[in-house]
């Protein structure tokens, strides 16, 4: 007679964790396609990159019906589809802080209190949370968050401190850093230079930033609208010279990668012909203000 877990009693696993029932035969499973990945190559752990996108649909993507079918392809995600496995049954939390807490802690929103976005400096809920970072730290694992953050600016709930060996990204959101400074969404700031000042003189930290383990974050560059246009590059530089730097360690590697591109505000990237420079951005808010004064 098969073991039936569900008529079993449950198992503490740990005192920051509820009881569980226990399914042997998933545990053996996944134990043995641990086992045969580590014999295939050499005893070498697997790496593990998660690359997570605001307001990106499942459909979008090739490999679920999208791709080619919507105007967009997309043959790199395609590919490692087709080499790997397909989740059909995942959903996510209708905003995106919530989403990300639950995927680096592993609990729901009701239990690690991010429920919504935290802005303009909120404090976020990872205070004595335990992350994936953390645990894949203790195993060995060299810890990489870059990009969008946006779980809190609280410094208990930064990258640096909550298992992440580096942190290279804005703590939180595209358009906190950019609407203010755009007349289309915000003319009544933009076109006062009071109002202006007050956005600036607001408790949360305006540029993007790069942080070590337990240190002090350091500015990198205030997030500007052309500054915006060009971070998903920036950052998709930082990850690929991750990756190569540690394919020459012998190190295995957690790399959490968010981006924001897909997110809304964007801005076309900087080019010989198309691009507004800081210094153009600065004169025409200069003559904006002139202008109404």
């Amino acid at each position: 007679m098969a073991h039936d877990p569900i008529a079993a009693p449950t198992v503490t696993l740990s005192e920051s964790r509820e009881p569980v029932f226990r399914h042997p035969e998933q545990e053996a499973a996944a134990q043995r396609r641990i086992a045969d990945y580590s014999a295939r190559h050499g005893g070498r752990r697997p790496n593990v990159l998660v690359v997570l996108m605001d307001d990106v649909g499942w459909g979008d993507f090739g490999c679920y019906g999208g791709g080619v079918a919507v105007g967009a392809p997309t043959p790199h995600i395609d590919r490692l589809a087709a080499g790997g496995l397909r989740l059909t049954s995942c959903y996510s939390e209708p905003s995106c802080t919530p989403s990300r807490a639950a995927l680096l802690t592993g609990r729901l929103p009701m239990r690690h209190g991010l429920q919504r976005p935290p802005m303009y400096g909120e404090k976020g809920g990872l205070t004595g949370e335990v992350t994936i970072a953390e645990l894949l730290g203790a195993a060995g694992y060299v810890t990489q968050a870059v990009g969008k953050w946006h779980l809190g600016e609280n410094a208990e709930s930064q990258p640096q401190n909550v298992g992440f060996d580096d942190f290279y990204g804005f703590l939180s959101v595209s358009d906190m850093y950019t609407e203010w400074r755009d007349p289309y969404f915000f003319p009544e700031i933009v076109y006062s230079e009071e109002r202006t000042r007050w956005i600036e003189n607001q408790p949360f930290n305006k540029c993007f930033v790069h942080a070590q383990r337990g240190g002090e974050l350091t500015n990198v560059e205030e997030v500007t609208i052309p500054v915006l246009s060009q971070l998903d590059d920036k950052w998709a530089c930082y990850s690929i010279e991750f990756i190569r730097r540690m394919a020459t360690e012998g190190k295995p590697w957690f790399l959490y990668h968010g981006t924001r591109g897909a997110h809304f505000d964007n801005y076309p990237a900087r080019t010989s012909t198309t691009t507004r420079t800081s210094a153009s951005w600065g004169s025409r808010r200069r003559s904006i203000l002139t202008r109404t004064r």
